[in-house]
């Protein structure tokens, strides 16, 4: 599995600064249209975004239904995404969410998941900090299909699954990025020289 070419720092910065984006009208947004599916459920497709926005397409690993959060669990599971338990999140893992019963007609017997968020750190007396797409502002209104980009806290009995997708480390980063000045340097070198 390819590591991808940034850290979990630059992806969770990158979710942040789409905080108190507002879709257009129901489930119309700037997410679905670069995705190519607009006028759904976009919290998989925000993280697509994200993912995108930072320099990788997840849909390349196999990740093609993000529109659905439990394709988009089953397809980052294949892919390779490490599997993380719920007291060992960080920023940058990816957070599979159950709120049970979304519609009050009784109990949510399916059992799936319900919503997708970009964790924004680690567990902190049973709640989980993120940053979400088409959630609500706060606890009343749809959790799963609020219609924003929000921060939220989460109650960890809400997690249903946890990935960590493969980042490059920092250092990592700066050697990539010192190779790419290199050749760059070199390439303009040779033009110069002809």
């Amino acid at each position: 599995m390819a590591v991808l070419p940034f850290t979990a720092a630059t992806l969770v910065a990158k979710a942040k600064s789409q905080k108190g984006y507002a879709e257009k009208s129901t489930n119309r947004t700037k997410y679905g249209l670069a995705y190519g599916w607009d006028g759904v459920s976009w919290c998989g497709i925000w993280i697509w975004w994200v993912f995108n926005a930072c320099g990788f397409d997840i849909r390349t690993i196999g990740i093609k239904n993000a529109a659905s959060t439990n394709h988009f669990d089953g397809e980052a599971r294949r892919a390779g995404w490490k599997s993380v338990s719920v007291g060992k999140i960080r920023a940058g893992d990816v957070v599979f969410f159950d709120f049970g019963d979304l519609d009050g007609r009784g109990p949510d017997v399916a059992n799936d998941n319900d919503h997708v968020a970009i964790a924004t750190g680690g567990v902190s007396w049973g709640h989980l900090p993120t940053v979400e797409g088409n959630t609500s502002r706060g606890t009343s209104g749809s959790q799963a299909n609020g219609g924003g980009v929000y921060a939220r806290t989460r109650s960890v009995g809400l997690v249903r699954h946890v990935y960590r997708p493969p980042y490059s480390t920092p250092a990592q980063v700066a050697s990539t990025e010192r190779k790419r000045a290199a050749a760059l340097a070199k390439a303009r070198k040779a033009a110069a020289a002809k």
